[in-house]
């Protein structure tokens, strides 16, 4: 299996920014809309220790219902932390996203602004430390979005999408284009349905790589459940749910192409406005209902 790695090596964004106005609203990300607050723990085995260690913090703060700062803390072999912040129009639509990530001897920082002409995003420039590109977006006399262009700061053309099939802001087709900057040439060519703003199916096209095609189901809260590649799954996510339906406990299969199969747990505390549930704390009895067929740590 290919997986996320393999993915960005082909340009593929497979991220809430993949779609033409980004959704970060609670509900997006699965959550219920008086969420303040969520803290996700990761535990990968370690075959050294025969045990569950902590292995990525995931935080994310919500204001009225968006997404205003997520954080990352990655504490695998390779360490780094990642900081998110947004701003939004009165709209609620995202204006501004600052992101910067902290490496053990360096630093990179991008940040991103969205133009809006009435409530249509118009254009959008990405500023990153080794990266500035602009994109701009156009529309049908219906007000659906038709196409982008983005070009980088030598205004040299970078990528392109064409949006079909358009129903609103989260349901249709898009097909991006990435274009080698020396010559001008398609190097691969990416196809995405959206439905309800969730990706379900994905095809990827690559001079280099070929053609791999992608399929995603969803819980009922809009959590990814399967993800499979030319119909072989390669991510399957077992969840439990407070009482608002938001996950506070999940097991995470992975097959990736340079570490293999993986199973990993992962444990949310949720603080609402009033009141809290779940916790970061690893839990044995979860791991008992959902033993891995992979890591067999002692007991």
């Amino acid at each position: 299996m290919k997986t996320l790695i393999f993915l960005i090596a082909l340009g593929i964004y497979v991220q809430v920014t993949a779609q033409a106005i980004p959704d970060y609203s609670s509900t997006y990300f699965g959550l219920s809309k008086d969420i303040v607050k969520s803290e996700s723990y990761t535990y990968e085995y370690d075959q050294l220790l025969n045990t569950y260690e902590l292995d990525l913090i995931e935080t994310m703060i919500f204001e009225n219902g968006l997404l205003k700062e997520k954080l990352f803390d990655n504490k695998g072999s390779y360490s780094y932390k990642t900081s998110c912040y947004y701003s939004y129009n009165s709209a609620g639509k995202v204006i501004k996203e600052e992101e910067i990530t902290n490496y053990p001897t360096s630093t990179s920082q991008t940040t991103i602004t969205y133009v809006y002409t009435g409530a249509k995003l118009t254009q959008k420039n990405r500023v990153a430390s080794y990266e500035t590109t602009q994109t701009f977006y156009t529309y049908d006399t219906k007000g659906k979005p038709t196409k982008s262009e983005t070009k980088n700061d030598k205004g040299v053309l970078v990528t392109t999408e064409d949006f079909s099939n358009v129903t609103d802001e989260k349901n249709y087709k898009k097909v991006t284009k990435f274009y080698n900057i020396t010559d001008g040439v398609v190097t691969s060519s990416n196809t995405e349905i959206y439905v309800n703003g969730h990706y379900t199916s994905f095809i990827s096209e690559s001079k280099s790589y070929g053609t791999y095609n992608y399929d995603y189901t969803y819980d009922a809260y809009g959590n990814i459940v399967n993800a499979s590649e030319d119909n072989i799954i390669f991510e399957k996510n077992n969840y439990e749910y407070d009482s608002k339906g938001n996950w506070i406990r999940c097991k995470a299969y992975l097959d990736d192409w340079l570490t293999g199969e993986t199973d990993s747990y992962k444990f949310r505390k949720l603080t609402y406005k009033t009141g809290n549930a779940g916790s970061t704390a690893f839990d044995p009895n979860f791991l008992n209902k959902f033993p891995s067929s992979i890591n067999k740590p002692a007991t």
